[in-house]
């Protein structure tokens, strides 16, 4: 657990909560001068990078409390991955929802094979699917993300990869070369007006604009089934 060190905002005096002689909260920063090309050599060295990616953007400042900051190497290799980062420290993309009950397998771009694996063993009325043209209930958790989505949570996943491997020393976990690799790997959704998200699970894609979600779904994240947009962002992330 780590220990915040606060000082008093007018006298500089280090102090447990209320400075005694100024009879103010402390607070957990102070303003200083860095030395940047220092940080950023020790971060890349530690993730194993000899090259600075094209781009490297940072933030004016610090929205919390104790202008607490993440990790540099984060940003340095968010910034190889070509990722943006929301104020919360999530990688996310939006899209129209678009809400559904029933789908084709083959418009989902996925195969018998693969919608059995997922649990779709039979199509509406019960008979044992077999063909990917059969239309099949869809299960209440599930959502098919448009293409253009699904490919920037395959960005996200190859840096959650690399963070993983490269700053923790972890194995990566998603391994993914293809959007299909993502299929069957769980998301959050969100409202941006809201503070809760909805576990999902991507089962295919679509090439509409738009996300698909069970109107159960679409109701949890507090919206209407009318067209509003909402953020999808990968589990792990």
């Amino acid at each position: 657990h780590a220990y915040v060190e606060k000082i008093c905002p007018i006298c500089s005096s280090a102090v447990d909560d209320v400075c005694p002689r100024c009879e103010v909260h402390g607070v957990g920063y102070y303003q200083r001068e860095i030395d940047l090309t220092k940080l950023v050599t020790n971060a890349m060295a530690k993730l194993g990078i000899s090259k600075m990616p094209k781009v490297l953007k940072g933030v004016k400042g610090m929205v919390n409390a104790n202008k607490y900051t993440e990790p540099m190497e984060k940003g340095i290799l968010r910034a190889f991955h070509n990722i943006y980062i929301f104020k919360d420290g999530t990688s996310r993309f939006d899209a129209t929802d678009m809400p559904i009950t029933h789908f084709y397998p083959v418009e989902a771009g996925i195969s018998v094979e693969t919608a059995r694996q997922l649990g779709y063993t039979k199509d509406y009325i019960g008979n044992e699917l077999t063909e990917e043209t059969q239309l099949v209930e869809m299960m209440h958790q599930d959502v098919i993300l448009n293409r253009r989505g699904a490919d920037y949570l395959l960005k996200t996943a190859r840096f959650v990869d690399e963070l993983l491997e490269r700053f923790y020393g972890l194995k990566p976990f998603y391994n993914a070369t293809t959007i299909n690799d993502l299929v069957g790997k769980l998301v959050i959704t969100l409202s941006p007006h809201t503070s809760c998200g909805v576990t999902n699970r991507i089962i295919g894609f679509t090439d509409a604009n738009v996300g698909f979600a069970h109107p159960y779904v679409i109701c949890a994240r507090r919206r209407n089934c009318d067209g509003d947009e909402d953020s999808t962002m990968l589990l792990l992330d």
